[in-house]
């Protein structure tokens, strides 16, 4: 079967995310990029800062590189702020705001979280593990891609990508 969304055409978006402001580049961050075969251990990834330019009730997908794999359970996907929780293990550094929706759902290289509000003003965030692919990709792209608003059906209504 396909991946959610994966049947359909590319979409139009309003604006891309990267803002000119260094510090608001989003940034993936891989403690290794030695494969899972060789270490039999995933690595961890932390992907910060993710915002938006307004205040939208929005879905939110990020697509990991093709042989890239999330491989995370509740306990270790830390996606809150200091200031929601006192256990330092969820905490990712930084985030001004716990990432509206949760722990999202996985498929392979695909997160998707439902619709949340996020604020324009908040800073978010997340860390967890990811397993490393034997071989980079050369049929698709080398590259992350987030997507606020894949879910809108409207044409230019998709809100952000990068």
């Amino acid at each position: 079967g396909l991946l959610g969304g994966a049947q359909e055409s590319w979409g139009m978006y309003q604006m891309q995310m990267d803002s000119n402001a260094l510090e608001l580049q989003t940034m993936f961050q891989i403690s290794s990029l030695l494969p899972f075969s060789l270490t039999g251990q995933e690595a961890i990834i932390t992907v910060f800062p993710l915002h938006v330019e307004a205040d939208l009730d929005t879905s939110l997908r990020i697509i990991a590189p093709l042989g890239f794999e999330w491989q995370f359970s509740q306990q270790d996907f830390a996606y809150r702020s200091n200031s929601t929780t006192s256990v330092s293990a969820l905490v990712v550094r930084g985030v001004t705001a716990d990432l509206p929706g949760g722990i999202p759902t996985k498929a392979s290289n695909v997160l998707t979280w439902p619709i949340a509000s996020y604020v324009a003003s908040e800073r978010y965030g997340f860390s967890t593990r990811i397993r490393v692919p034997d071989h980079s990709p050369t049929r698709s792209s080398n590259a992350f891609f987030v997507e606020f608003g894949y879910t809108d059906r409207t044409w230019g209504m998709q809100n952000r990508s990068t």
